[in-house]
């Protein structure tokens, strides 16, 4: 029987009796500059956007929804997004290696594919070859981020493809907020975070930002288990990555426009082992670019929105064999250039409409060295429009929501998923009552149709080359169809005051037209194997009960709860059984106290999982406890030492690939 630690429970019990205790009153709080700073952070939590494309409050959004400020980010011990995230409720993640973070919503982080859309200011960032995300290569500094809001459930009614279970959008900082800034961030095992940040605003329209930085996931030749350096003979290389980052942002106002343009490039090399069981290791280079340029006009009661941007990544891979680095492949042209228009009409009582379109064309190619059907060279483009309407009833004590969104692929049938929702208040607009479902998809990546890599006496085909057995069959493929998703929630949130929020759901959704894994030839005696992609009949169910609490029960100090209990089901050929992809429970809690020093206490629980992939090797159950302890020296100085992992309780988070264990790290900071 798995022994089980009840250090984290017992942390969280403390959690839960602060989370309900009575505040104190007013009166008693003498600090009224830290309450007007945690007011201003709690105004920005309260307001939401990505769940309707307009701000909104928490109570209004249509779909389950959190928000990590920029207060959190810059105090948590967290250095990546991915460790942000892993803290909200309903996320499961898991750190693959340092250059390799999953995370979704409602137990879908378990392949490489992405579930979630993930936007930047309205941009998708999901790289196109893989329909996935690369987290360490985003141009994007942690600083530069205002909040990150985490939409779950069915988001494909109004942002389209990939957003099956949700959408994250993180929002970074007008140029104006920001300063001249330089950051040195120092670790265990040789990571680093180093960035240095310019702003200048030349009137009161208009501003510029400008950060530079360079990252290292870890230091080249770090060693952590046995396991790893058997996995990797050639550990010189094992798991690391070397960023170099630079981004801007302008921003421009005048009268009812309001402009900006963003961007950001990164340049990386890294080293990792590609997959369970393959001694063999890989260096990669890549190079990623996103732009992104939005204007609004504010016409009276109506808002026009025009967009346009685009995200590149370049990619060069040199596989290790016989004590060199061998040109492997090359994907090129993970192009992505995306346009969008939005109208919000505001002019009837009670009613919002928004209507939108969104035009985006795709390049894709990848170059093997070796022959056709290795290579690729693919574009696909997309029409969509969107129509939302917001219906108030009853004095405004009854909110309706109906999205409809049409998604043309030119290589894909066209997608329609809906989304209803209903919002009803109680207790003076204190509390309502959440009722909502649609439908949603995920678009099959390039590399899904056309990824095909052999070895010894067998390969592994994506879902449309044509390929030749030894035995003489031919294997012939045609376009994966999309991944879809059917979700409904219920929901009560309960909010009696800014400083207080409890959000409790239950949700149900089934995903089908699963993306999985078909036998063409097997022949044990000759050890030829043949696989490939294709849709499956398989259905994948997954029912839960997520519940988030927030409280701040004083000027000072700060906290949250989050349980998240899921249970998945897989039919496959009219037999159910249990889907061990999703981790049963997940708790997360945390206190922040900011007097003399400024302290962020959180920890983690995760129950076993079984990932697909490695299916014989089970993820066990695990905790970690997270610290940072930080300081403002003066008016100019800022320090912070934290730690991921604290009690250096050494786990794994998906197997064989890298044991989780203890990383400190210092931040000094300036600003001049």
């Amino acid at each position: 029987m798995e022994k089980i630690s009840l250090r984290p429970f017992a942390f969280i019990s403390v959690l839960f009796l602060l989370c309900t205790m009575p505040s104190i009153t007013e009166a008693e709080e003498d600090k009224l500059m830290e309450e007007l700073r945690w007011l201003r952070a709690e105004a920005i939590a309260a307001t939401v956007v990505t769940a309707s494309r307009h701000e909104e409050s928490i109570l209004e959004s249509p779909s389950a929804i959190s928000v990590i400020t920029h207060e959190e980010i810059i105090r948590s011990p967290a250095n990546t997004i991915p460790e942000l995230l892993q803290y909200v409720v309903g996320m499961d993640g898991y750190t693959k290696t340092y250059t390799d973070m999953d995370i979704a919503a409602r137990g879908s982080a378990y392949d490489e594919t992405s579930k979630m859309l993930v936007l930047m200011d309205g941009q998708e960032v999901n790289v196109t070859p893989y329909s996935g995300i690369q987290w360490p290569t985003l141009p994007l500094s942690l600083s530069d981020i205002e909040r990150i809001e985490v939409m779950r459930g069915p988001g494909s009614a109004i942002y389209g493809a990939d957003a099956l279970v949700g959408v994250i959008n993180i929002f970074t900082r007008e140029s104006g907020k920001r300063k001249d800034t330089l950051s040195v961030s120092y670790g265990e095992k040789g990571t680093s975070y180093n960035t240095a940040h310019f702003s200048h605003t030349f009137s009161d329209n208009l501003s510029f930002a400008l950060t530079g930085g360079f990252i290292q996931t870890e230091g080249r030749g770090e060693r952590q288990t046995p396991e790893d350096k058997s996995a990797a003979p050639n550990y010189e290389i094992k798991d690391w990555a070397e960023i170099i980052l630079m981004s801007y942002r302008l921003d421009y106002k005048r009268s009812r426009l309001k402009f900006f343009s963003e961007g950001g490039y990164t340049t990386d090399g890294e080293g990792y082992n590609p997959s369970p069981g393959d001694r063999t290791i890989d260096k990669s280079y890549k190079n990623t670019l996103i732009l992104n340029n939005q204007m609004k006009i504010n016409m009276e009661n109506d808002e026009l929105m025009l967009r346009i941007g685009l995200r590149n990544l370049d990619q060069e891979n040199y596989r290790y064999g016989n004590s060199a680095y061998a040109y492997k492949y090359r994907v090129r042209k993970g192009l992505g250039i995306d346009s969008d228009i939005q109208y919000t009409f505001n002019g009837l009582p009670g009613q919002t409409i928004i209507a939108g379109s969104n035009i985006s064309y795709l390049e894709a190619s990848r170059n093997i060295a070796n022959s056709i059907p290795y290579t690729y060279d693919e574009t696909d483009d997309l029409l969509s429009a969107y129509l939302q309407d917001e219906v108030r009833f009853l004095n405004n004590n009854i909110l309706w929501t109906g999205s409809l969104r049409y998604d043309k692929w030119n290589k894909l049938s066209g997608v329609v998923t809906p989304r209803l929702a209903l919002n009803i208040y109680l207790l003076d607009k204190k509390a309502n009552i959440r009722l909502s479902g649609g439908t949603s998809f995920r678009r099959p990546g390039f590399d899904e149709n056309y990824y095909f890599v052999t070895w010894p006496t067998g390969w592994f085909k994506g879902a449309v080359p044509n390929a030749v057995t030894q035995q003489g069959e031919n294997i012939k493929g045609s376009l994966l169809k999309p991944e879809n998703a059917v979700s409904y929630e219920i929901g009560i949130r309960y909010m009696p005051e800014p400083k207080f929020l409890l959000d409790l759901g239950l949700f149900h959704q089934k995903v089908t037209d699963t993306i999985g894994y078909i036998v063409y030839y097997s022949n044990p005696s000759t050890n030829e194997l043949n696989i490939g992609h294709t849709n499956i009949s398989d259905e994948v169910t997954t029912t839960g009960i997520e519940a988030e609490t927030k409280k701040y029960l004083t000027s000072d100090i700060y906290a949250f709860l989050n349980y998240t209990y899921q249970y998945a089901e897989i039919a496959s050929g009219g037999i159910k059984s249990r889907w061990k992809n999703a981790p049963e429970n997940k708790i997360s809690g945390g206190i922040f106290y900011s007097g003399f020093a400024d302290i962020d206490l959180r920890s983690r629980y995760v129950s076993e999982v079984t990932y697909q992939e490695v299916a014989n090797i089970p993820v066990g159950s695990y905790y970690t406890i997270d610290l940072a302890v930080s300081k403002k020296i003066s008016k100019s100085g800022f320090v912070k030492l934290s730690a991921i992992n604290l009690l250096n309780n050494i786990h794994y988070e998906y197997p064989i690939y890298t044991a989780i264990d203890r990383k400190i790290s210092l931040t000094l900071q300036y600003d001049f």
